[in-house]
This record gives structure tokens, C-alpha cells and sequence, in this order.
């Protein structure tokens, strides 16, 4: 799944974390890359991915600490744990691709919230 999905873009209907679209790069690493549009931001931010149990470290919101790492659950479940570690912000997304759909549920553990959205294949 991971060879069908890198660099290919998602966009997703409105939801509650404002993503827009995202854009996954694996390039059989231990890396992966995911860049995502925001409401009203216009651009994708880039972000890297640990694919072997080490969280990948970036500046995230107002340059504070923020890392993330993956792993596939099942040949179309990619896991993406993220955490603004600063910020006590952790989230676990379970992304699920269907075809030209994905669904995304996600929960945060400090707070206990959870989300979920869904999304289709730009340009299929």
C-alpha cells in the first residue's frame, strides 16, 4: 500500500483539525514524509515520519518540539502517532485506505478526544 499511496494527495472533507489535504512520500526507508494543507494556510507543511520506532523530531507549532512515527497495522491501516511534546498534545491516527478513500480516525490521549473524517484520491 505504501508504493500505491507515496505521492499521491488526499483531500478530505471538512473536519475538525482544519486538514485539507495530505500528502504522503515513502521511498522504502525508515523515513516517510507527510505534508498537509491547512484551512486557510495555502500551503503543505512538511513533516518526517520514523518508520522503525523512533520518533522523527521537527519544529512544529510556534517552533516547539513535535515528533512522529508510523507503522502499517494491516496492508491498508498506516498508524501515525504525533506528539507535540511542548504542548502536551499526543494523537494516534489510524488512517485506513479504501481504494480512492481514506478514513482517518484519531484520538487524542491527554484529553481523550476522538475524531474522524474521511477523504478521496486527488485526481484518481
Amino acid at each position: 500500500m505504501a508504493r500505491e499511496i507515496s505521492g499521491k494527495t488526499f483531500a478530505f472533507e471538512p473536519n475538525p483539525l482544519g486538514i485539507e489535504n495530505m500528502h504522503l512520500e515513502f521511498n522504502d526507508s525508515d523515513e516517510a514524509i507527510m505534508s498537509l494543507t491547512l484551512t486557510g494556510s495555502g500551503q503543505m507543511l512538511p513533516s518526517p515520519i520514523g518508520l522503525d520506532g523512533v520518533y522523527r523530531m521537527y519544529s512544529g507549532e510556534y517552533d516547539l518540539p513535535a515528533g512522529q512515527r508510523g507503522y502499517w497495522a494491516d496492508a491498508q491501516t498506516f498508524v501515525l502517532e504525533h506528539d507535540e511534546i511542548a504542548k502536551n498534545y499526543h494523537f494516534t491516527f489510524r488512517m485506513r485506505f479504501e481504494g480512492d478513500r481514506l478514513v482517518v480516525e484519531g484520538q487524542e490521549t491527554p484529553h481523550e478526544l476522538g475524531v474522524r473524517f474521511e477523504g478521496a484520491l486527488e485526481n484518481p
